[in-house]
């Protein structure tokens, strides 16, 4: 394992996408209004010396910007989650250092939806993560249900939902091969899931797990939240720390396994 510092506090979130020139890793974090972006080798810890941000022009919140997931989408456009419940779309420029908003769709749950009343009910557990799998928007509620839902439509409804077997939360959710994996920061585990069918509900099993170190660096407990998977298989994980001289960011070899 190969472990590096990354300029953002408090990390939440991170993806990988492809671009004319090469791979990149984006990040957010659930205090910054910015879009990480930094180049990515294979198998090597992010160079962040030539990192830069990108402003995002979002509404300011009390208490911080809540950003908790960052995907892309089949078009290129950025996906991002907060926790709150919107999720919010960016086209970046040319030379990726600026964004503009697409949109901004709110995440709300019919009154008969079984989640309803658990996501009213607790502001600060509910959208953690975000991943999209070909036409189809995954996120994950951290807890009390830890649970899978699908949003659809250009509303991005909440409809079929799973309840996730084996962890105690949920704290990122990313897609790598055709599978869905879960980060437990509490749990301290990775857990493997199955792509569910449309439209459905009921239990998800955890088809494959793996424990997360319980350090990055020699202090504390690790509270692992970001993971993306680097084109070689890498394991890129991040962990939620409001310290900027500690390791935030380990790139940790191939699932084994897998």
């Amino acid at each position: 394992m190969e472990s590096s510092v990354a300029p953002m506090s408090e990390l939440s979130g991170l993806a990988v996408a492809k671009t004319a020139a090469g791979w990149e890793l984006l990040a957010v974090g659930d205090e910054s209004y910015d879009l990480l972006v930094v180049e990515l080798a294979e198998g090597k810890a992010p160079a962040w010396s030539k990192a830069y941000a990108v402003p995002l022009p979002i509404p300011r919140q009390p208490g911080g910007s809540e950003l908790e997931g960052v995907a892309v989408d089949a078009a290129g456009r950025v996906v991002v989650l907060a926790e709150r419940g919107d999720v919010m779309t960016f086209e970046l420029s040319g030379d990726r250092r600026s964004a503009t908003l697409v949109s901004i769709v709110p995440i709300v749950f019919p009154a008969e939806h079984p989640l309803a009343a658990a996501w009213q009910s607790d502001a600060n557990a509910r959208a953690e993560g975000i991943a999209i799998v070909g036409a189809r928007v995954f996120i994950v509620k951290q807890k009390d249900p830890v649970a899978l839902i699908e949003l659809v439509g250009e509303k991005l409804e909440p409809q079929g939902f799973w309840e996730l077997s084996g962890l105690e939360d949920a704290s990122e959710l990313a897609i790598d091969k055709g599978m869905l994996f879960v980060v437990g920061a509490r749990s301290n585990k990775l857990c493997e899931f199955e792509v569910p069918l449309s439209g459905q509900t009921g239990a998800l099993e955890c088809k494959r797990s793996w424990e997360l170190p319980g350090k990055l660096g020699e202090k504390g407990k690790a509270l692992w939240e970001g993971l993306a998977f680097a084109v070689d298989g890498s394991v890129i994980m991040a962990v939620d720390t409001k310290k900027s001289d500690r390791p935030n960011i380990a790139v940790m070899p191939p699932l084994v396994g897998r």
